[in-house]
């Protein structure tokens, strides 16, 4: 809690002398194309120069595809989101809102902002590029800080649009989440590839605590208990036993290898560690742990990010880019309006259930 009391006194302050730099040079700012509103939403938008290509406009219809991906992903993700919080099925996906400061904290707030800017750069270039691939103007393209969160746009001429070919029109409008879907799927096979599948690297250990009396330190990579390739399951395995446990767990510490044998009493169920999935031995070989894990989180958000902003862009949500598709592709609005309450109803059960 005193972690996000500072981070949102430092944004403050931020936010504060920006204010005064801002409004003792505004007319050097708005002609850069920045506008400050209320202050803290700031607003940049330039006039569009990108020119597109002929050869993209071939491959630019796979924009479909992969926006199609991202909707049945959306409607698979929620429907079992649904079911399994209601009871009709075990495990299955379970939808989470995602809420700076609240479920997301300390240096993770750093790493989703980035995942989300880079995210929604990509997403509106690709708008840009396929709309003036396909002969469309662009007018602006631009990006809004809003506090913290940074949100891009990309300003087409409304009038050209709307007398583009349906195909035209469509591919632009999927352009955005299939280009997140795209890199959502490069993200997760990076994460594949990066991180381990043993082990884990303890980045907190609370006072008092089993970890703090058998001497793990943070930094400390656990490797194995018991000789078995230690995971987050098999850790939680011995520690939910209701008897007294004694188990030895292989410790990574400053380039060298050491057993510590546990002694869990019967009435301790937490090891008392703060921890995250070990990086690969190459990204920490070059890296050192501290570069392996900025790398892994990183991607790590990426892939949440750019997944979470395909299906929900792609699903049939008014204002969505589903949304305007469907509209794009019914003559009759109302068919387009019942699909998109009923999406946006699921979407609504999936997250407050």
């Amino acid at each position: 809690m005193i972690d996000i009391i500072y981070a949102l006194i430092s944004i403050l302050i931020i936010w504060l002398i920006f204010d005064i730099l801002y409004y003792n040079n505004k007319e050097w700012f708005t002609r850069r194309g920045f506008n400050l509103h209320y202050g803290f939403i700031l607003v940049y938008r330039r006039e569009s120069h990108i020119k597109g290509s002929t050869h993209y406009r071939r491959f630019s219809y796979l924009n479909i595809v992969f926006f199609v991906l991202a909707l049945i992903t959306f409607y698979s993700a929620m429907i079992s989101s649904i079911f399994a919080k209601i009871g009709l099925i075990e495990g299955g996906a379970r939808v989470q809102l995602l809420i700076p400061g609240i479920n997301i904290t300390g240096e993770q707030i750093i790493y989703f902002i980035v995942a989300v800017a880079i995210a929604a750069f990509i997403h509106e270039f690709l708008h840009a590029y396929t709309a003036v691939s396909h002969n469309l103007k662009v007018k602006s393209l631009g990006f809004t800080i809003l506090f913290v969160v940074p949100i891009a746009f990309t300003e087409v001429d409304e009038e050209e649009f709307s007398k583009a070919p349906l195909k035209a029109r469509i591919t632009t409008l999927a352009a955005g989440p299939a280009s997140n879907y795209m890199l959502a799927l490069l993200a997760m096979f990076l994460v594949m590839i990066t991180i381990s599948s043993y082990g884990i690297v303890v980045l907190e250990v609370l006072p008092g605590s089993l970890a703090e009396k058998h001497g793990i330190r943070p930094g400390d990579i656990l490797l194995k208990i018991n000789g078995e390739p230690l995971t987050r399951e098999l850790l939680a395995k011995y520690l939910a036993k209701d008897n007294e446990t004694v188990f030895t767990v292989e410790v990574w510490s400053q380039n060298s290898v050491r057993n510590v044998t546990i002694h869990k009493p019967r009435n301790v169920s937490r090891l008392g560690i703060a921890f995250s999935n070990k990086p690969n031995d190459l990204l920490i070989n070059i890296l050192g742990i501290r570069g392996a894990l900025i790398v892994s989180y990183m991607i790590i958000w990426l892939y949440i990010v750019n997944l979470g902003l395909a299906i929900i862009n792609a699903a049939p949500i008014f204002i969505s880019d589903g949304g305007k598709v469907l509209y794009e592709i019914f003559k009759n609005k109302n068919i387009g309006h019942i699909i998109n309450t009923l999406s946006l109803a699921i979407l609504i059960l999936a997250v407050t259930l």
